[in-house]
């Protein structure tokens, strides 16, 4: 009960203070100018902005400068009208996207000079042009009308310039992983884990959200808007719909198998493959102009099929050919998202939303991993959500939300047993089963007030965090083998509990911290042509890395002599309260006729040391996992039973970390244009330099040495790995759009030209040496990609999306121990650790076409689309992995060194249908 004191306190704080703190990620802001037909200003002017699809409404009047504003408006269409008495009424539409800070100017004419009244209506334009950072919004018909085989909007993302993603595989951006480095806000309140820096539930896994549910999102590359944080890699920010004064409704089904199934590269035969997707969506009033509903449900069930294809040792090249083969990886994911909207009265509007995610799946095979050391995933997530905005004038808009948060996570190993890594290939998987469990209770309070030219936001955000992982590390041991035909191995780990080693609850542990962040921004409009926003965030995260723990070894004078005393957590590591993020950004109207604005910004931004970091120093220090080397057996049993009797020379590892270690920050700029040559044409291209700093990274300060036989510090422990801030990387690169918008076409092609580059791609390294500049496995030169959606006579729609893209490096070493750290993978070919397949050949581009073919029929109130679908149009070969190790430790060739191991999924198709209530 004492820990959910604090959260209720915040609580308590956060609800005194809500008046006076609002929030644009998940809503939009439109502003503008009035002015007669001389350019004045015309004050006094009633400008009412009209939600097409809810029907409700919002009213303000022009200040003496002719300029009002509108905040806190959720993304979708308006109609905004002006009237004066002494001028004719003026109406526009205009689509409001997610984050937006439109500019809708109006001239009038006095009535005087027209015969009558007569009402000047007048299309918005149709592009984002008015934008101060790097972003793409997705649209909802983008959503809708794209081919997508994993309804993930995560993957859609790679849509736009600066996101990378193969096949359906987790997108990433610039130069650090995604996996660590991602941010997903849903409504305007964060999925971001604290233990892994991941999106809660692991979004590789699966769609976080039913696809229908999204109205839209937004790709962020440089979020110089205060109120972001977070997203080193890249950042997501989505909506889900709501309901309006319409009933509304669809319901669609996809059928896809062996038949419409192509046998991949290193498949013998077409795979037994097979997925069904069915979806409902239903929104509407349930009083009308009052309350509202939105309600969707899908279910994704595959079963996708893997290829393993070990090495192949020049000697013996079909060693292991009774691994290799096909294998059913099956998933299966039901997807939740319900929303509620109450409108109070003109002044205060509540939405009450729970999205649900659970999945199964079996993966993490294939390549060089047999099926065996697959995993059998479990997930689930839970967000509640109730937020409440409140309307004070027209110049000031309070929104709070409250938030529950779940994540339950359970990855059991497909078979257990011992793990057995060769050269060639991986049987079994030594670290896993894994559970966690991770809640997070948050509360956000936000604040947007206007006054002359100014937008001023603030806010808060308070979230308790709480996380209990088990993660019993090599409780059934892993033996290492140097060549394909070793009987004996060169070294084994088992894992033990130090107080309880007849069980594994040892291994579980928990952490309680908070995350805080403030802010504060300015939007200024200078004047017609100029806007600038100068912001300032803060951020700080307590405790999240077990901060007030003592390790075992605080007092051991062999630790104390030999490792630096910022390594040795008595319970004193200190929290980063330093990470105040400055951020400037601009729009410059270069003609004053709003089809030419310049960009650019400047700012830092900081990301999250991972949990399982501390997470680690407590399981170390409570769960022993002792290495043997050359252990003279191939039984876990008996490496277990010689540590427990006190026999042998092995002794558990540890793992410290810096007291001071410090927050991921990423210092980025760019600068950029963005012209409308028409009505229906427009191009964006931006420049943009990120440069990631204090990235957490280890090195080992205790490997084994083969050459003297023993440890390099002492033998009393095995590994000490020593986890710091020392990681840097680099990515600049040019993001270019070209987008084409008609009533029956929607075209949008991509281009990005980058470099990447990094002092270390993984986590750790034995030698710390090995941490220098060098070519990321994220450098990914060039990258086209178009997506479009043509209405066609005779009610046929066509949409598509095609990718090509440079081939990126893959790790490629020696594998013998050249430089004796016992480490087999990091002694590299050439000094550098990564190779580039050939760029000249087009088998080593990634390509890509998928294409939706859809024939619409209306009957009655249903209008009804049959579509056929296909992935991989042109059975195109893609490579997914490369073997990149030269030799076995013995000096053995490999015969497949440099040659692809894995492909992504050969042409596939799909049948289904969507059915609508007009």
């Amino acid at each position: 009960m004492k820990k959910f004191l604090p959260l209720f306190w915040g609580v308590i704080v956060e609800l005194f203070i809500s008046s006076f703190f609002y929030a644009q990620v998940a809503t939009a802001n439109l502003s503008g100018k009035v002015v007669d037909n001389e350019g004045n200003a015309v004050p006094a002017a009633a400008v009412l902005v009209v939600d097409l699809e809810a029907g409700l409404s919002r009213g303000t009047t022009t200040n003496d400068n002719g300029i009002y504003h509108f905040i806190g408006l959720n993304p979708g269409n308006y109609e905004v009208k002006v009237q004066h008495v002494a001028f004719s009424a003026s109406t526009k539409k205009i689509e409001l996207v997610l984050g937006q800070n439109a500019t809708l100017n109006f001239t009038l004419v006095p009535k005087n000079i027209e015969l009558g009244t007569v009402e000047v209506v007048a299309q918005a334009p149709k592009f984002e042009l008015q934008k101060s950072d790097v972003s793409s919004t997705v649209r909802s018909e983008q959503i809708m009308n794209l081919p997508l085989d994993s309804r993930s909007i995560l993957n859609l993302g790679a849509i736009t310039p600066g996101v990378k993603s193969y096949g359906g595989s987790y997108p990433s951006s610039g130069a650090i992983s995604s996996y660590n480095f991602i941010n997903l806000y849903v409504n305007g309140t964060e999925w971001k884990s604290n233990f892994n820096g991941n999106i809660v539930g692991l979004g590789q896994t699966a769609s976080p959200l039913p696809q229908d549910a999204i109205q839209e999102f937004k790709i962020i590359q440089n979020a110089y808007d205060a109120e972001y944080t977070r997203g080193g890699s890249i950042l997501v920010s989505a909506v889900t719909r709501r309901g309006t004064n319409t009933l509304k409704g669809n319901a669609f089904v996809t059928l896809e198998n062996k038949s419409l199934t192509n046998r991949g590269p290193f498949q013998k035969q077409v795979p037994d493959y097979s997925r069904k997707q069915v979806g409902l969506s239903l929104s509407g009033p349930l009083i009308q102009d009052k309350l509202f509903f939105a309600f969707t449900y899908e279910l994704n069930d595959a079963v996708n099929v893997l290829t393993v294809n070990p090495g192949r040792p020049a000697y013996n090249p079909d060693i292991w050919s009774k691994y290799a083969g096909d294998f059913d990886s099956p998933r299966t994911t039901h997807l939740l998202a319900t929303k509620i909207t109450y409108q109070q009265d003109e002044n205060n509007f509540f939405n009450l939303s729970w999205n649900f995610r659970h999945t199964e799946s079996k993966f993490y095979f294939g390549g060089t991993v047999a099926y065996q050391a697959g995993l059998f995933g479990k997930y689930t997530v839970s967000d509640l959500q109730l937020e409440h905005t409140h309307i004070f004038n027209r110049n000031m808009t309070n929104q709070l939300i409250l938030q529950y948060l779940a994540w339950r996570h359970d990855e059991p190993t497909i078979s257990s047993g011992p793990a057995y890594i060769y050269p060639s290939i991986t049987l079994g998987r030594a670290t896993f089963p894994i559970q966690l469990n991770e809640d997070h209770f948050t509360l956000v309070d936000k604040l947007t007030f206007t006054f002359g030219d100014h937008v001023m936001k603030a806010g808060l955000k308070i979230t308790n965090l709480n996380a209990a992982p088990w993660f019993p590390y090599y409780k059934d041991g892993e033996f290492l083998f140097a060549t394909d035909t070793s009987k004996a191995p060169y070294q084994g780990t088992i894992g033990i509990g130090m107080t309880n080693p007849n069980s594994t609850n040892d291994a579980k542990g928990e952490s309680h911290g908070w995350a805080l962040g403030a802010y504060i921004q300015d939007g200024w409009r200078v004047n017609d042509r100029l806007l600038l926003n100068l912001g300032l965030r803060w951020d700080a995260d307590l405790n999240m890395l077990n901060n007030d723990y003592t390790v075992r070894w605080a007092n051991d004078p062999v630790i104390t002599s030999n490792i630096p005393s910022e390594y040795i957590n008595r319970g004193d590591r200190k929290n980063q309260l330093a990470n105040f993020s400055p951020r400037i950004n601009f729009n410059y109207d270069l003609f004053n006729n709003g089809l030419t604005i310049l960009r650019g910004g400047y700012g830092l931004f900081y990301d999250r040391t991972v949990g399982y970091i501390g997470y680690f120093e407590y399981l170390y220090s409570n769960w022993g996992m002792y290495t043997f080397q050359n252990p003279g057996t191939t039984d876990p049993n008996v490496l277990r039973e010689k540590v427990l009797s006190g026999g042998g020379s092995a002794s558990p590892s540890i793992y410290m970390i810096n007291k001071n270690i410090k927050t991921p920050r990423i210092d980025q700029w760019s600068l950029g244009v963005g012209h409308q040559f028409t009505e229906n044409l427009a191009i964006g291209i931006d420049y943009v330099n990120k440069h990631y700093v204090n990235i957490f990274k280890a090195y080992n300060a205790n490997y084994y040495k083969p050459s003297i036989k023993q440890r390099i510090l002492t033998n009393k422990y095995s590994d000490i790995r020593l986890y710091d801030s020392f990681g840097e990387a680099w990515w600049y690169g040019f993001l270019s759009t070209i987008s084409y918008r008609t009533q029956d076409v929607f075209a949008q092609l991509s281009y990005t030209l980058s470099w990447a580059y990094t002092n270390n791609d993984g986590i750790s390294y034995n030698l710390k040496d090995l941490f220098y500049e060098k070519r990321s496995i994220y450098d990914e030169r060039h990258r086209f990609v178009l997506n479009f959606s043509v209405n066609l006579p005779y009610e046929f729609q066509i949409s598509g999306i095609a990718t090509l893209a440079s081939p990126t490096p893959y790790s490629v070493y020696i594998g013998q121990d050249l430089n004796d750290d016992n480490n087999f993978s990091d002694d590299w070919i050439r000094g550098g650790e990564t190779a580039v397949p050939s760029a000249s050949k087009i088998r080593n581009w990634y390509k890509m076409l998928d294409l939706r073919v859809t024939k619409f029929f209306s009957i009655n109130q249903f209008r009804i689309g049959v579509f056929l679908e296909a992935y991989n149009v042109g059975n195109w070969f893609n490579a997914a992995s490369y073997f990149g190790r030269k030799f076995d430790a013995k000096g053995n060739p490999y015969s497949n060194f440099g040659q692809a191991t894995d492909a992504y999924l050969a042409r596939t198709i799909q049948l289904g249908t969507r059915v609508f209530l007009n």
